[in-house]
């Protein structure tokens, strides 16, 4: 029973089973899994109840606040734990979501 669930949930774009495999992806792809992490502070775009640190090319942003993190219209989102919605043509990163960005595009 539990994998048929994983075999249906891996070709389900969202799904847990499909969001792990592709977080493996891009830490493989980045090469994140021994580097070095620095903490981040001083974003414009990024309120300080948000979590944010670096790791290698990747700013991983932890919003931990009651309300949306608007990203900047160039930003180039690698991952993320729940869907983003978009409003005026940027992504918000709603409450309690993980997301995973290329660094270059939003510092």
């Amino acid at each position: 029973m539990v994998a048929e669930h994983t075999q249906v949930q891996s070709s389900q774009f969202g799904s847990p089973t499909a969001t792990v495999r592709h977080a493996a992806h891009v830490r493989h792809e980045y090469n994140l899994a021994c580097a070095p992490l620095a903490f981040v502070t001083g974003l414009e775009w990024c309120p300080p109840q948000t979590l944010s640190f670096l790791v290698r090319g990747v700013l991983v942003v932890v919003n931990t606040s009651d309300s949306p993190v608007t990203l900047p219209a160039e930003a180039k989102v690698l991952l993320s734990s729940q869907p983003l919605r978009q409003e005026g043509g940027r992504l918000l990163v709603p409450p309690a979501t993980t997301t995973w960005l290329e660094a270059t595009t939003v510092a």
